[in-house]
């Protein structure tokens, strides 16, 4: 029972979030909880960082930041298509 709880108040945080925001900044942030999840690990369960787990969670942010920063084409529903 705990289970479906916990997993209908996330979803039902998830949709204010995107009707909020919009889609983007969800999606970023969804893509970026194993870069938190290891570094709140690392503290509190004591968990190594090793040079692979750095290499990749750099890999994970930036690739985050790669496509929240870049900008979007915007097209006009009304321009022509050409062919």
């Amino acid at each position: 029972m705990q289970g479906i709880g916990t997993g209908l108040l996330s979803t039902a945080c998830y949709v204010v979030a995107v009707k909020n925001l919009g889609s983007s900044i969800p999606a970023a942030a969804g893509a970026l909880s194993p870069v938190l999840t290891a570094v709140v690990a690392a503290p509190l369960l004591g968990e190594p960082v090793t040079a692979g787990l750095a290499l990749a969670l750099a890999l994970i942010a930036s690739g985050v930041a790669l496509f929240a920063l870049t900008p979007t084409a915007s097209v006009s529903p009304s321009a022509p298509n050409e062919v």
